[in-house]
């Protein structure tokens, strides 16, 4: 099996990795699982703008199954500063100052995405940097890009 993440393809061994293993090895290549500066995946920088209501409300779906109270607070805070690529739905975050920080960096939060038959085709990871928000990931297992983030009723928080 294929794992797609952002333009880069790994060859999975279903006995064993996960595609949520596979998907925190590739962040740590590339710089963004022990919370380094955003940017380093080649994203593309944008004016700052707030998150739109789809991506409040994933991250407050992703958030809901026990995180740290004060990373649902930062999502009103929350600006959108790159995409990770034309057309790609992840994004780089930045929360504005003032927001109480969250006791971690790296993964704070992950789900899986199906489709509407529940067929396995991505996971979304919420990552943190010194504690606030940093980015939203959509990686897929499909062999073409999401253009979206996936309706609420797709994802399975763990």
């Amino acid at each position: 099996m294929l794992l797609r993440h952002h333009d880069v393809v790994a060859v999975r061994d279903p006995m064993q990795h996960t595609p949520l293993d596979e998907s925190r090895q590739l962040g740590a290549w590339m710089g963004i699982y022990d919370g380094s500066v955003p940017g380093t995946h080649g994203s593309q920088s944008i004016h700052p703008r707030a998150l739109t209501r789809r991506e409040a409300d994933v991250i407050a779906a992703l958030l809901a199954t026990g995180a740290d109270a004060s990373y649902a607070a930062q999502i009103p805070h929350a600006r959108v500063v790159a995409t990770w690529g034309p057309g790609s739905p992840s994004v780089d975050l930045t929360v504005l100052p003032g927001a109480t920080a969250g006791p971690a960096s790296g993964i704070v939060a992950e789900a899986a995405v199906t489709d509407g038959d529940g067929a396995p085709i991505g996971e979304l990871i919420l990552w943190a940097r010194d504690g606030l928000l940093s980015a939203l990931e959509y990686a897929w297992y499909t062999d073409e890009r999401p253009r979206c983030l996936p309706d609420l009723s797709w994802i399975t928080t763990h």
